[in-house]
């Protein structure tokens, strides 16, 4: 009797993150470079382009957003569908060996996220509530397992017994699922959409915020170059990474002695507290220091909050802040613009025409 046991142990405690295909996994840890190689670079140039030109970065990356989500939709389906066929218990143990994984097991997003996902969870969900406490785990634990037999013992009453079942390939039976199951599986669906909408939000937001900076500035007639190698010269930029202190996003010299910082995000109207706290910390900068000579820096957001209770314009002015929104259509025409009337940098941009900006964007 010990080996059978043993045995269904042994299969029991797979991880969601074990089921999940090994052939899509790469799907919970796309990278900046990995996403180019995967889109393109022609595809990633004109969603540059487009960002340039005044539209939305979302809805350049959303089609690749929405393939990601229905791809790792179909890969938690066939986890459902191995986890059930190796083991008889995988449904009434897969949240116990969730919170198991989540609290003693591997920190790999390719590991952590399906477990999270088999429980209803994010990973903000997870710090907020089961934070690393096994108290707070088995808590939430038991609250979600009442959860889902509640709303399927309601499903159950008013629609009926489920008909549904699940298989893949001709050489493996389809396993039917209860209520019980599918709701587990649709539970483990929608979470995995939450999760992968918020990282693909961040991933390409950092992403495009350094592409579009790096390339208006080249088309202003910046040169890009290493902050030790600037020195003496004049038009020339470096743009901020992970090893700084996240001052600005790229700092570029107009000519020794001048300097236009730049702070960048794809911020729009309904985070006007995001805009605020950067025009905030750069009026304090100015107030504690005074503003050095010849120092601007130059705010690019998608949109800028409006109305009574909108004081960005105001902030800006006070702080000697540049704002900038690139909702705007040419909206590097405004930037040229800021530059020549702040800092003395002239570019051929700041007079052009809509086409003509148009084409000189269109032409690299």
């Amino acid at each position: 009797m010990s080996k059978p046991t043993k045995k269904r142990d042994k299969t029991a405690l797979k991880t969601a993150g074990d089921l999940f295909p090994e052939a899509f996994r790469e799907l919970l840890s796309v990278s900046g470079r990995q996403f180019i190689e995967r889109a393109g670079k022609e595809l990633v140039r004109e969603a540059t382009l487009q960002v340039l030109l005044g539209h939305n970065v979302r809805t350049q990356t959303e089609p690749l957003t929405r393939q990601r989500i229905a791809e790792v939709g179909g890969a938690i389906i066939a986890l459902f569908e191995r986890g059930a066929r190796e083991s008889p218990e995988f449904f009434e143990r897969m949240s116990r060996t969730a919170i198991d994984q989540l609290l003693n097991g591997s920190n790999k997003r390719e590991q952590v996220w399906p477990s999270q996902w088999s429980i209803g969870l994010t990973g903000k969900g997870v710090q907020n509530v089961l934070r690393g406490e096994q108290g707070d785990a088995d808590a939430y634990l038991s609250s979600f397992e009442t959860a889902i037999s509640q709303a399927s013992k309601n499903l159950r009453e008013r629609l009926g017994e489920l008909r549904l079942s699940i298989g893949i390939g001709s050489e493996h039976e389809h396993r039917a699922l209860t209520w019980t199951e599918a709701l587990r599986l649709t539970t483990m669906l929608g979470c995995a959409e939450l999760a992968i909408r918020g990282s693909e939000k961040s991933r390409y937001g950092k992403l495009f915020e350094r592409l579009v900076l790096g390339s208006v500035l080249e088309m202003l007639g910046f040169t890009q170059t290493e902050p030790h190698s600037s020195k003496g010269r004049e038009r020339v930029f470096w743009l901020s990474d992970s090893s700084d202190e996240r001052e600005c996003d790229a700092t570029a010299i107009v000519r020794p002695g001048v300097v236009a910082r730049f702070d960048i995000g794809f911020i729009g109207i309904g985070n006007p507290e995001i805009i605020r706290d950067k025009l905030s910390r750069f009026a304090r900068q100015f107030e504690m220091h005074g503003r050095s000579a010849g120092s601007t820096t130059f705010v690019i957001v998608d949109r800028y909050p409006t109305g009574p209770r909108a004081s960005s314009r105001e902030m800006a002015e006070r702080s000697g802040t540049a704002l900038v929104q690139m909702s705007m259509s040419m909206w590097p025409r405004e930037l040229a613009r800021e530059l020549r009337d702040r800092l003395g940098h002239e570019h051929p941009i700041a007079t052009m025409s809509d086409a003509e900006v148009e084409r000189r964007l269109r032409a690299g």
